[in-house]
């Protein structure tokens, strides 16, 4: 039988979708539901389509890959629903696919508890994510949004960004009104930010974590913005709130408006240990005579090397 010239161009749109890894747009979204530990997150992600919403209640004991065919998906926990990760070695959660939102859990454990890579884009949304190696790590050239979370008592870095990966810490879009800030607490360095990745970080509480606050190098940038803080370095000669160096910039509110024209901002009596702004190894600090705004170290506010860093503020 004859194939009409529509039917032609029917297969070639089909072959172009196997090809580039695209999905068709869903007729309907559906909406799924599993309950842990009878059913697994991972067998349920391979039944999802793009628009599709799974939400998983109980307890579940696994480490998650979402898969790069799975794309425009949501995945949600019902109230206490938690994810264990059960191999410490590995991501409680890995993210290959694009356009995934992960929503409402408690995360506990793995290598890192969400880890994005390999190009792949996520929204993180609404969890807690505690107790593994790291908390967030986006890699690879890989996108995230990273908003109302708390992120907290890891071994190493609350959220890490590296690798030419880019990241949106504490809201979604420049136009937002306000923050939908995270907490980033008792690690040991807050948020880093290295290997030429770009974050923007902006209304988050960041304290407490032992080594620092925010750390910027090699050859990384990041904006820093409406941030509470606090209590971040133990004393050390190269600890502190915000750490840069080697040939990384950070961006202090330079008189923009909406959130990236806050001033980031020090809690009375919670003074970083034993500086707010350590610049060092080609590092550069900009704000374009603004200053540094409401930061405060237990020792000083800033130590700039004289040498080796650029104080543009």
């Amino acid at each position: 039988m004859a194939i009409g010239r529509t039917s032609i161009h029917g297969l070639i749109a089909l072959a172009a979708v196997a090809v580039l890894g695209l999905w068709p747009a869903s007729a309907e979204a559906v909406q799924h539901a599993i309950t842990c530990p009878a059913r697994r997150i991972a067998n349920a992600i391979k039944h999802l389509k793009p628009g599709d919403t799974l939400t998983v209640s109980g307890t579940c004991s696994e480490n998650v890959v979402v898969g790069e065919d799975v794309q425009n998906v949501t995945i949600q926990g019902a109230a206490g629903a938690t994810i264990n990760a059960s191999d410490a070695a590995s991501p409680a959660i890995e993210v290959l696919g694009r356009g995934v939102i992960l929503r409402g859990f408690t995360i506990n454990g793995g290598f890192v508890g969400v880890r994005v890579t390999g190009g792949g884009t996520a929204v993180i949304d609404g969890n807690t994510i505690q107790g593994g190696a790291g908390g967030v790590a986006i890699t690879q050239n890989s996108y995230a949004k990273v908003v109302n979370n708390t992120i907290q008592n890891t071994a190493f870095n609350g959220i890490a960004v590296l690798e030419g990966s880019s990241a949106r810490i504490g809201f979604h879009e420049f136009t937002d009104a306000a923050a939908s800030p995270n907490t980033i607490q008792n690690n040991l360095v807050g948020v880093f930010v290295l290997r030429g990745a770009h974050a923007f970080i902006a209304g988050n509480t960041i304290r407490l974590n032992s080594f620092r606050g925010i750390h910027v190098r090699q050859a990384a940038h990041a904006a820093i913005s409406g941030n509470t803080i606090d209590a971040n370095g133990g004393g050390g000669t190269s600890e502190g709130g915000i750490v840069v160096e080697e040939a990384s910039t950070i961006n202090l509110p330079e008189g923009q408006t909406g959130l990236l024209g806050v001033d980031n901002v020090t809690t009375s009596n919670q003074e970083n240990n034993p500086v707010a702004i350590r610049c060092m190894t080609r590092g550069l600090v900009s704000s374009q005579g603004f200053g540094i705004g409401g930061l405060t170290g237990s020792v000083t506010d800033t130590d700039f090397d004289a040498t080796t860093c650029l104080d543009n503020t």
